[in-house]
């Protein structure tokens, strides 16, 4: 079974559908909250999406359902490339702080230097 979550904002859209349930994460502490304050999710139906055998052999289960998220940022990648840094005055690759997929910027770009380069 997979589910699509809509996190804030785009969680008002969906929340008066019948198809959607409200769902929260347990809490330890607020940075410990993986899907925010408000959000909403949805069974998919198995005709909405189809799982590929080499793909899901190349990633786990949790990272291939990332790579097709619906984080508007990102697309579901976890980063962005090309963000120009004021400070070093150089564009980068940066995790996206929508969705956090990764835990740093550094841990973002090396994923990008190994996978996707």
């Amino acid at each position: 079974m997979l589910i699509e979550v809509k996190q804030w904002p785009e969680s008002q859209e969906v929340m008066e559908n019948s198809d959607w349930f409200f769902i929260m994460a347990p809490r330890t502490d607020s940075d410990s909250d993986p899907i925010g304050d408000s959000a909403y999710a949805r069974v998919l139906d198995e005709s909405e999406y189809m799982l590929l055998r080499d793909i899901k052999e190349k990633y786990t289960f949790s990272e291939y359902v990332n790579l097709y998220s619906s984080c508007g940022v990102c697309g579901g990648k976890g980063y962005l490339t090309d963000v120009y840094d004021t400070e070093a005055e150089e564009t980068q690759t940066q995790r996206c702080d929508s969705c956090k997929e990764f835990v740093s910027d550094k841990q973002a770009q090396e994923h990008v230097e190994r996978e996707v380069a």
